[in-house]
């Protein structure tokens, strides 16, 4: 599976769940495919989609696991679908840019994901522990720290949620 067809795959999620789909829907097209790769080519943006952008689907998008590898890639990627991304992990992220919060967050600490969730329109779940580790450690990140993502989330009210899990 290559990254293009994950940062494909996300783009569709994102403009099915979102409230300008229509808008979106032509923002990435698969121009290219034979048996050994898929090339990604960004199609040209029509008017519809250049007013699109002005007027962003959500308001504040939440990226958990953005200083992971995928995070990293997205980060720069989504910021036309938000007016604010907040950006959060665990491990050290660069300072935030222009239409960026950086809450540096433990997924397994309940009240600290209940914060994060504040004022938040979507959630790209990414974070937790995606190679081999003991079971403690995997058990608090991906399995306490999902649980605790999805109850803030309903508490929130937040209705929009992609998650990626490497199992």
């Amino acid at each position: 599976c290559s990254f293009e067809s994950i940062s494909t795959h996300i783009n569709r999620s994102l403009a099915a769940i979102g409230t300008r789909y229509s808008y979106f829907y032509n923002y990435f097209a698969i121009k290219y495919r034979n048996k050994r790769n898929i090339m990604i080519k960004k199609s040209k943006a029509t008017n519809a989609t250049q007013n699109a952008a002005q007027n962003k689907a959500f308001n504040r998008i939440l990226l958990t696991g953005a200083a992971g590898g995928l995070g990293r890639i997205l980060r720069e990627r989504i910021k036309p679908w938000a007016n604010i991304v907040r950006l959060s992990d665990i491990c050290d992220m660069s300072p935030a840019k222009e239409g960026e919060e950086v809450v540096p967050c433990d997924l397994s600490d309940k009240a600290a994901v209940h914060r994060l969730m504040e004022g938040v329109d979507a959630v790209l779940h990414f974070g937790g522990i995606s190679t081999e580790n003991n079971f403690e450690a995997i058990m608090a990140a991906n399995i306490q720290g999902t649980y605790n993502i999805y109850e803030a989330v309903h508490r929130a009210g937040v209705k929009r949620v992609v998650f990626a899990s490497s199992n």
